[in-house]
Parts: C-alpha cells; structure tokens; sequence
C-alpha cells in the first residue's frame, strides 16, 4: 500500500472540516462585524489558518507529485544503467517498476491536493457563506 492511499481519508477529512469551518467562521465574521464585538480577531484568526491549512495540503502535495516526476525523468533519461554494477541494476529495475503509476496525493481519488483544488475550495467557501446568508437573511435583516 502506497502512502497515497494511506493518507486518503485524512486528507478528505481534513480538507471538508476545513472548508465547512472557514465557512461557518466568516459567516460568523460577518454577523459579528455589524456589532461592534472584540471576538472578531479570534475569527479571523481561525479563518486566516483555516486558509493557510488548505493552502498547504495543496501546496505540498503538488510538491510532492513535481518530485516525484522529477526522480522518474532522471531515471528514466539521466542514468546511465547499464553502467552500474548488476546488483544496483536489480534496484534500478525495481525503482522503474515503481515510478510507472504517478504519485499522487488524494482524498479517495476525489480530491487530488493541487493548487487548482485550492482554488475551487476557496469558490466553495464562497458558495457555502452565501447559502448561509441566504438562509438566514430574514433572522439577521434587523
């Protein structure tokens, strides 16, 4: 078992409790910045690291899979194999069988942790804070 498929229902866990928690703290921001409450820093505190946690995973797991791909073009077109000794050539050839399948990291093969996969988050932040005005629009019209 690779480490991709290890890590992917932490990182759908993570990923969703994070998008649903920066959508309830800025719909909360927005209710508190009306009346004028000190608690409001500590919102945007948690919004602020609620973002740099998505921003994160997604960053680092397109880091990892640029790695990856990296260490496959070296060895595919930089080595020189068949001038190592036989016994690091059985490793070679092992490391080749490896690198055929892409590394990538996923929350179920839903989610794959790149940067456009931070970028639709953030829209569904959005989305998700407007529905939540939307439904409480005649509560807080006052």
């Amino acid at each position: 078992m690779d480490t991709a498929n290890v890590f992917s229902p932490l990182i759908v866990v993570q990923l969703v409790c994070s998008m649903l928690l920066m959508a309830c703290t800025i719909f909360q921001t927005g209710l508190r910045v009306k009346q004028i409450d000190p608690d409001i820093a500590i919102l945007v505190s948690v919004v602020l690291i609620g973002f740099s946690t998505l921003f994160l995973y997604c960053y680092l797991g397109k880091v990892a899979t640029e790695s990856f791909e990296k260490m496959a073009n070296y060895l595919y077109y930089e080595v020189n194999w068949h001038e190592l000794p036989i016994e690091l050539q059985r490793y070679f050839i092992l490391m080749i069988a490896n690198i055929q399948k892409p590394l990538y990291y996923h929350g179920f093969s839903i989610i794959t942790l790149k940067l456009e996969t931070f970028c639709k988050f953030i829209q569904y932040v959005y989305s998700f804070n407007m529905m939540f005005k939307t439904l409480t629009s005649d509560k807080y019209s006052n």
